[in-house]
C-alpha cells in the first residue's frame, strides 16, 4: 500500500529524520552492531530510488525499520547479554598534585567513588576506563580499585600500553573483569583509589570515562 506525497522534498525529510531515529534507538540497544547502521542508510536509499520513481511512499519500508530495531535487540541479548547499567564521561583528577594537561589541573580528591544501582544479581560483569598517567609497575603508583568496597585488582595490571603511545600524554583503554559475587542489587558503588607510598606519595591519574556492563 503506498500514498501520494504532496512534496518530495518533505518525504526526504521525513525518510532522513526516521533513519536517524532508527540509527539512535538502535545504538541506544546495541552499541556494538555497527551494521545496523549501514543497514539503516541502505533502507534510505532504496526509499529515496523507490520515491524518486514512483513518486510515492513505500510503507512496506516502516515494518523493515522495525525489524531492524527488534533483531539487533535479539542479536544483543543472544550473543552478549550484557547490559550496560553506568557510563559516566565527567573527568575525575585522582590524586594530590596540580597537573597542567588533566582536566580538571587540581585534584578532586585521592580516590573516587561512583554509584550505580543494579536490577538483579548478576552473573557476570565488566568495566572500561579510559585514562592517562596509568604508570602499568604498580610500585611506580599502585591504582586499586573497589567494588562496594572490596578491592579486587590494581589498574596498573591492564595499563598494557601499545608502543606508539605516551603513558603520560594519551588517554588508553583499560577493561577488566569485575568480580559478580561482589555486586548485589540495588545499590552498588565503584572506586578508584590511588594509594601512598614513601617513594612515589600519590600518583596522579586523569580519568575521562567509565562504564559498567553486566550479564544478568
Amino acid at each position: 500500500m503506498s500514498k501520494e506525497f504532496p512534496s518530495e522534498f518533505i518525504y526526504f525529510l521525513l525518510n532522513l529524520i526516521f533513519t536517524i531515529v532508527v540509527i539512535f534507538l538502535t545504538k541506544f540497544i546495541s552499541e556494538n552492531l555497527i551494521i545496523t547502521f549501514f543497514i539503516s542508510i541502505f533502507l534510505f536509499l532504496i526509499a529515496s530510488a523507490y520515491l524518486i520513481k514512483y513518486k510515492k511512499y513505500p510503507y512496506y519500508l516502516l515494518i523493515l525499520y522495525c525489524g531492524i530495531i527488534f533483531t539487533s535487540f535479539i542479536i544483543e541479548k543472544q550473543f552478549t547479554g550484557f547490559e550496560i547499567v553506568f557510563e559516566d564521561d565527567t573527568r575525575v583528577h585522582i590524586g594530590d598534585v596540580d597537573m597542567s594537561n588533566f582536566i580538571p589541573n587540581k585534584p578532586d580528591s585521592t580516590f573516587y567513588t561512583w554509584n550505580f544501582r543494579l536490577t538483579d544479581d548478576p552473573e557476570e560483569a565488566i568495566g572500561m576506563i579510559i585514562a592517562k598517567h596509568v604508570d602499568p609497575v604498580v610500585e611506580n603508583g599502585p591504582v586499586l580499585m573497589l567494588v562496594n568496597k572490596k578491592p579486587f585488582s590494581f589498574l596498573n595490571e591492564i595499563a598494557n600500553y601499545p608502543p606508539e603511545k605516551e603513558m603520560f600524554e594519551t588517554y588508553s583503554d583499560f577493561s577488566f573483569d569485575i568480580p559478580a559475587s561482589f555486586l548485589i542489587k540495588g545499590n552498588n558503588t565503584f572506586t578508584i583509589a590511588s594509594l601512598f607510598t614513601k617513594e612515589m606519595g600519590y600518583d596522579d591519574i586523569n580519568i575521562k570515562f567509565i562504564k559498567i556492563s553486566v550479564r544478568y
